[in-house]
């Protein structure tokens, strides 16, 4: 009932593209999505109340997704942001109203800010999330997971890689969160009663959790966006033991098979 499937187009300065009304049931697959940066921060598929959106392998240019009180369901895309500025401040993926979303392998780059969580929750595998000034931020009572994520940055400014406020909470753990250049950044930072939980992670800054370390991941080519690790790498290793009731995913960002302990 109300399902519709939309694959391989190109959508052009389409001024919020695809409305998935509410209670539909739509996929999303191979699409490009692209607005002129003087357009950024268009929401080119937005997901009303009660709509379940399946968004695999598409490519967004200076544009993202909304959900309101929505679920959605986003693997393997590419969100290029854009050069903003600042009256052009979005987020790629922004949830609110108990929205819901699973995230695995997306790329996530060039932005002011990548996933914004208002009043809902995530899961969030494999995802890449380089040159955005805030990477997650979960607001106003909202929960997840975030696992076996990189997160990269290099600033002057101000850089955050994972926010709470206002009584929400989430996991962050078998991730390297690199956020550098100046001294305002933080890998991970909370606000008022909401809390991270941190475990097995590689941060550029220190903070209270389990099995954490503070040391240069070594990544192959920052400058070309290869986020590999060199051999000789700390992160290599050091990641839990124990995937048991982790829920990964069966294949990484290269799309390598798991090997599950």
């Amino acid at each position: 009932s109300n399902y519709i499937s939309i694959n391989n187009s190109f959508f052009n300065n389409g001024f919020s593209a695809i409305y998935c009304g509410e209670n539909s049931r739509v996929d999303i697959r191979n699409n490009i999505f692209f607005e002129k940066v003087i357009y950024s921060g268009i929401r080119d598929v937005n997901c009303a109340k009660n709509s379940e959106v399946n968004l695999v392998n598409n490519i967004f240019y200076c544009s993202g997704v909304f959900c309101d009180s929505a679920k959605l369901n986003a693997v393997g895309n590419k969100f290029m942001g854009q050069d903003y500025n600042l009256d052009q401040t979005y987020w790629l993926i922004y949830l609110t109203k108990n929205s819901s979303a699973y995230l695995e392998s997306n790329k996530m780059q060039n932005n002011y800010g990548a996933v914004l969580a208002d009043n809902s929750t995530i899961k969030s595998y494999n995802d890449l999330i380089s040159s955005c000034n805030n990477a997650y931020f979960l607001n106003q009572n909202s929960s997840g997971i975030i696992c076996n994520n990189t997160i990269y940055l290099n600033t002057d400014g101000v850089g955050f890689g994972v926010t709470t406020a206002v009584n929400s909470n989430v996991d962050v753990m078998n991730s390297i969160i690199w956020i550098t250049g100046s001294q305002w950044n933080y890998s991970l930072k909370n606000y008022d009663s909401s809390t991270i939980n941190a475990k097995y992670c590689l941060l550029s800054q220190e903070y209270t959790g389990d099995h954490l370390i503070y040391k240069n991941p070594i990544f192959a080519d920052t400058a070309n966006n290869n986020f590999h690790l060199l051999y000789q790498s700390p992160a290599l290793d050091a990641g839990t033991p124990d995937t048991v009731g982790l829920d990964f995913p069966a294949f990484d960002l290269d799309g390598n098979q798991y090997w599950m302990l």
